[in-house]
This record gives structure tokens, sequence and C-alpha cells, in this order.
């Protein structure tokens, strides 16, 4: 009989780091390794104890501008992972791909807010990405000519905590200042404000 406030048994085994092969339990009892990444070109296990794990995951932490998402890279039975990975050893190698660079699609998203400045549209989207358009051409890099506008504008680069705006910091308060009425310019210097 548990006496009052005491924890059932498969909760202390959830709170505990570290088991030997695996990290985490899921509710149908199935032990799972689970490794995170940042920059990482590959992962290692210990051939000793990945048999304790029935299932494995890898994730890598991916960061934008200065926001993080996860990606998951691998997620199946540790017979998928061990087959997809080098042997080099004691361990296991899982060779990790570099995430990929293209470009956020942006088509068939909603545009949430805009300001037109001078030649150059900025553009916000449901997703929170920012675009710029300059004479109706897509920008590729658009942080450098953020900070360009935000400059003519007179406005601070630095958020409220004092750091560096990331691009959709950067980018929405350009298009607040844009639909205030605030100054803005064209491509030959003159207010079109």
């Amino acid at each position: 009989m548990k006496k009052s406030g005491e924890q059932p048994d498969f909760f202390n085994r959830i709170l505990e780091v570290n088991q030997q092969g695996y990290d985490v339990v899921t509710a149908e009892g199935m032990h799972v390794t689970v490794k995170t990444i940042t920059t990482s070109t590959h992962v290692s296990f210990r051939k000793s104890t990945l048999h304790h794990a029935q299932l494995a995951m890898v994730l890598r932490v991916n960061t934008l501008d200065g926001e993080a998402s996860i990606e998951e890279v691998f997620r199946g039975s540790a017979e998928e992972l061990r087959a997809q990975s080098k042997d080099v050893g004691l361990e296991l190698h899982f060779v990790i791909k570099k995430p990929p660079s293209e470009p956020v699609a942006l088509e068939g998203l909603a545009v949430t807010g805009s300001a037109l400045i001078g030649a150059r549209r900025v553009v916000q989207y449901e997703n929170g990405s920012i675009a710029v358009e300059t004479d109706g051409v897509r920008e590729v890099v658009v942080k450098p000519v953020l900070r360009e506008i935000a400059g003519v504008l007179g406005l601070s680069l630095l958020n409220g905590a004092g750091n560096m705006m990331n691009t959709r910091q950067l980018g929405a308060a350009i298009i607040a200042a844009g639909s205030t009425g605030m100054t803005v310019w064209t491509d030959d210097g003159v207010d079109a404000g």
C-alpha cells in the first residue's frame, strides 16, 4: 500500500536520466535513445549499450536569425539506426547530413503586413518570415537590406533587451514605422512620406 503523497514507481523511472543505452521510456514501455546536436557532423552510439533501446531519435537544433527550431534528423528503430551507421570500433557513428540552405517557400502564405519604402517593399507573412522585394524582385539575402532601410529610417537595430534584432524583429519594426507615416525614402534620397 502506498503512503499519501508517494510517487508511483513508473514516475520515478521516468525522472531517471542516462539509463544504460536509452534516455526515454514511451507509454508502451519502449526504450528510446535520443541524441541532440547543433552543428555536429555525426552522432556516436555505444555498441555495448545500444541493444537496450528499441527506438532511436536524432534531433538537430537549428537557429536562423536568432530563432531556434528543432528538426527531426532520424526517427526509427534502433536496428534501422544501426544499419545506417558506420562501425568505428566501440561505437556506431550516424552521419548527419548538412541542413538544407534553401530559402523558405513563401508562396501560398498570407501576407500579414507590408510597407513600401521607395523601390523596396518589406513583407511579413503569416509564419513570421520577412521578405524584401526591390522593384518587384525578391532579395535573396534580406537582413543587410533591412539594416540599410532601418538606418535610413533612423530605427535602432537593437531590440528591447539590448540585443541585435533578428530578421523578423527588424522587418516588423520597419513595417510598423512605414505604416505610421514615418519618413520613407526613395533611391534618389527624396522623402516619399
